[in-house]
C-alpha cells in the first residue's frame, strides 16, 4: 500500500503539492546531506591511501618488492572499494532530496461526483471516509481511497475498480500491490488508469553444449507505467556466468522497484560487481523500458548485443559502444529513444545468438532473417528466430542463447463493466 499521509494533504484546486509535508522533507533533506559528508570522508580517506610512483621506487628499494607488490594492490583494492562507497552513498544521497523534492498533482473532483461514488459504494455495503485522484508524472490517473466493508460479505477490489471506471469515464485497474478483497478495517486502495498500450512477450533459450545452466538472465516485468525488458549474459559459461548474470537481474529489479532511475541502478549495479573482485564475473546488460502511456522506448547497453525493432515496414538495428559491466569503476553510460507503436516488436538477443554466425556481418543476416517473419504471436517469433540461428551453425549451440521478443498493443479503450 501507497502512505497514507500522501494522500490526506492538500486541497482540491488541481494544484502541484508536495510529496511530504515540510518537517518529513527536512528530515529526508537531512538525511541526504548526512550521506553526502560520509561520502566526501571516504572520498579524503581514498586520496590518503594513493602512493605516488616514487614512494612506491623508495619502498622496493628499502624492502621485500614481492611483498611490498602485494601491499600497494591491497591499498589500492580497499582505496576503490571507498570510492564504489563514496559514489553509492551519493547515489542514496540524490535519490533521498528528489524524493523530498518530489510533487503530486491533485485532480479536482466536483462534490457532486464524490457524492455519487460514495453513495453507490455505501449502497453496496462499502463506507468511504476520503477518496483523492492524483496525476503522476507519466500523465496516468490514480484515484486513492480510504474505505471499509460494512457487511460480511468479501468485495472484490476489481468490482470496486469497475465501479469507477464507468462512474468517473475513465478504464482503472487495481494498483499491483492491492489485496484482493476489501477489508473491514479503514485502509487506503489506490486504482491506476490503464495504460494506453500493453505489452505481449515470448522467450527462447538454448544452453552451451556441454553446460548444465545458461550464463543468461533475463527479465520481463510489468513496472507500474512501464515494462522493463533485460538481459544480461555472464562472461563464460556455467554456474559462474549464471551467479554473475542472476546478480545483475536481482539487482535490476530491485532497484527500479525502489525508484531508481535505470542509469543510475546501472551505476550501482556496476560498483556491486567491482566490489566482489574475483568472487564476481563481469556481465553483459541489455535494458530497454517500455512507457505504456506513450510508446517511448529507451534502451541502455553495456557490452550487449544489437538488439531490432520489427515494424510493419522493415527492421531497425539498435546498437551500443559501451563495455560490460565490472571492468572499468567509471562507466560511460548512454541510452537511446525508439518511440514505438501498435503493432512494433522489441527483439533482444545476448551475445551466443550473433556469434552462432561467426561473421562479421552477423547482425545484418539477421535482421534480414527477421524482416522475413510473419508470425504475431512473440514466443512463436523467439523460437523461430532460435531454430534459425542454430540451424545456420550446423546444429552445434557454442554458447548461451537468449532471445526475447515483445510486442505493444493498445489496450481497449471503450469500458467493459457497469456498476
Amino acid at each position: 500500500m501507497i502512505g497514507r499521509e500522501r494522500y490526506q494533504r492538500g486541497d482540491k484546486r488541481g494544484q502541484a503539492l508536495t510529496l511530504l509535508p515540510n518537517y518529513g522533507k527536512k528530515r529526508l533533506l537531512d538525511y541526504a546531506d548526512s550521506f553526502r559528508d560520509i561520502a566526501k570522508t571516504y572520498m579524503a580517506q581514498h586520496g590518503e591511501l594513493g602512493i605516488t610512483r616514487e614512494e612506491q621506487r623508495k619502498k622496493r628499494e628499502t624492502g621485500d618488492a614481492s611483498i611490498e607488490k602485494q601491499n600497494i594492490v591491497y591499498q589500492q583494492k580497499i582505496s576503490e572499494n571507498r570510492e564504489i562507497l563514496a559514489d553509492h552513498l551519493t547515489e542514496m544521497a540524490e535519490l533521498m532530496t528528489e524524493v523530498a523534492e518530489e510533487s503530486f498533482h491533485l485532480i479536482s473532483m466536483s462534490h457532486k461526483k464524490q457524492k455519487q461514488i460514495i453513495q453507490i459504494l455505501k449502497s453496496h455495503g462499502i463506507l468511504v471516509q476520503t477518496i483523492y485522484m492524483i496525476q503522476q508524472k507519466s500523465g496516468q490517473i490514480e484515484v486513492s481511497i480510504m474505505m471499509r466493508s460494512c457487511k460480511s460479505r468479501h468485495f472484490e477490489i476489481d468490482d470496486i475498480a469497475g465501479v469507477l471506471s464507468v462512474l468517473l469515464n475513465r478504464r482503472f485497474i487495481p494498483d499491483k500491490n492491492c489485496v484482493l478483497y476489501l477489508r473491514d478495517i479503514p485502509d487506503i486502495y489506490v486504482f491506476q488508469e490503464e495504460t494506453k498500450y500493453g505489452i505481449f512477450t515470448g522467450i527462447a533459450k538454448a544452453i552451451k553444449e556441454n553446460e548444465s545452466m545458461s550464463g543468461d538472465n533475463y527479465s520481463l516485468c510489468d513496472m507500474s507505467g512501464s515494462y522493463l525488458c533485460a538481459i544480461s549474459d555472464g562472461m563464460g559459461s556455467g554456474e559462474k556466468a549464471y551467479e554473475a548474470s542472476a546478480m545483475v537481474i536481482n539487482l535490476l529489479e530491485k532497484l527500479l522497484e525502489a525508484g531508481f532511475e535505470s542509469d543510475r541502478a546501472i551505476r550501482m549495479i556496476n560498483g556491486a560487481l567491482i566490489a566482489n573482485g574475483e568472487e564476481c564475473n563481469t556481465s553483459t546488460l541489455d535494458l530497454c523500458r517500455i512507457n505504456l502511456s506513450t510508446g517511448l522506448a529507451v534502451f541502455w547497453k553495456t557490452g550487449a548485443a544489437v538488439s531490432y525493432i520489427k515494424r510493419a515496414n522493415g527492421v531497425e538495428i539498435l546498437e551500443g559502444d559501451s563495455l560490460p559491466l565490472g571492468i572499468f569503476h567509471q562507466l560511460d553510460i548512454s541510452s537511446k529513444q525508439v518511440q514505438l507503436r501498435e503493432g512494433d516488436y522489441v527483439i533482444m538477443v545476448s551475445d551466443g545468438v550473433l556469434d552462432a554466425f561467426r561473421d562479421n556481418d552477423a547482425a545484418i543476416i539477421l535482421q534480414e532473417f527477421i524482416e522475413t517473419i510473419e508470425l504475431e504471436n512473440p514466443r512463436e517469433i523467439a523460437n523461430y528466430i532460435l531454430q534459425y540461428v542454430i540451424h545456420f551453425a550446423g546444429g552445434n549451440i557454442r554458447d548461451d542463447m537468449t532471445i526475447e521478443v515483445a510486442g505493444l498493443y493498445k489496450n481497449k479503450e471503450e469500458t467493459a463493466m457497469n456498476g
